[in-house]
């Protein structure tokens, strides 16, 4: 592991991970956390060594969070310049888990990356504060109530953003209760997408390495990554 920081700031730091041989594709990794500074790309950790062993080069990628200097637009301008520290000569996958989605997403609309595995991924930012999902962490990452702040919400928002300009595969359990599958579910139906609906799992369970849920979501990361062209 090669750490590689973007900025000054101790959350700009990505870490680069190279398979012994040279790989043709990179997987950023966006951890969540629903933006909030006590969670840190030490969350994604895990999940390092088994998409390393699928052949991928993976930057697991900090920013800035809401307590810690971070907020929208910050947090994503970090992961924007984490994905530009990587280069350009081979193409680059955007995994992003939770609020880690919604970042992800939202750099694929910038057209940084070839495409976007969201992983129980924050779509609709609208719901999601209105729904208090997070005890308020939309709120606070966007700086206000959806009706005080409409066009800041449809600037973060994936859902109002649609449609992204490359492929976006969303994977959900259908058991989640911190994120609610109908993220997922409103997002596809409205881009046509791919949604990969799991039956259990709940949220966490795609940090776990050796869970059902992560052997799925590498699945259709080297699915996307097999489909889109170099």
């Amino acid at each position: 592991m090669r750490p590689l920081a973007y900025g000054g700031h101790p959350a700009q730091v990505v870490e680069l991970t190279e398979p012994d041989t040279r790989a043709d594709a990179v997987v950023l990794l966006v951890h969540g956390g629903y933006w909030r500074a006590r969670h840190g790309l030490e969350l994604s950790r895990p999940l390092v060594p088994s998409l390393v062993a699928a052949g991928f080069a993976v930057a697991n990628t900090g920013y800035r969070r809401v307590g810690d200097g971070g907020g929208w637009p910050t947090s994503l301008d970090d992961v924007a310049a984490a994905r530009a520290a990587l280069g350009g000569d081979r193409p680059v996958f955007a995994v992003g888990h939770s609020a880690g989605g919604q970042l992800a997403v939202c750099l694929a609309k910038r057209g940084a990356v070839a495409g976007v595995v969201c992983l129980a991924g924050v779509l609709d930012v609208v719901a999601a504060a209105r729904q208090d999902l997070g005890e308020g962490a939309t709120r606070q990452f966007l700086g206000g109530h959806p009706d005080d702040l409409p066009d800041t919400y449809a600037a973060a928002s994936p859902l109002a953003l649609a449609p992204i300009g490359v492929p976006v595969t969303c994977v959900h359990a259908a058991d989640d209760d911190r994120v609610p599958i109908a993220q997922s579910t409103a997002f596809t139906e409205l881009t046509g997408d791919r949604l990969v609906t799991l039956a259990t799992g709940g949220h966490f369970a795609f940090l776990d390495p050796d869970s059902q849920a992560w052997a799925v979501a590498i699945e259709e990361i080297s699915r996307l990554a097999g489909s889109s062209p170099s």
